[in-house]
């Protein structure tokens, strides 16, 4: 059988900003109900490598890590 839903992907920004996110992250778990959909969040560069703590909350989370600030 194949899936008739499309892809949806939301893509998230974070910066030293983790609660703020798991909060967000929090959210879509209470709220989606949409199946197919994959979570990326993009890490711009925070002090501290938030992958554990979003992955926790939400597994199939996709966490980009940048090096440093890029910006918005």
């Amino acid at each position: 059988m194949t899936n008739t839903n499309p892809l949806v992907s939301i893509v998230t920004l974070t910066w030293n900003t983790t609660p703020v996110t798991c909060e967000f992250l929090h959210s879509l778990n209470r709220e989606n109900t949409y199946k197919n959909v994959e979570v990326i969040v993009v890490d711009n560069g925070s002090k501290e490598d938030p992958t554990a703590t979003f992955k926790e909350i939400y597994p199939d989370v996709k966490v980009i890590l940048n090096g440093k600030n890029l910006g918005f």
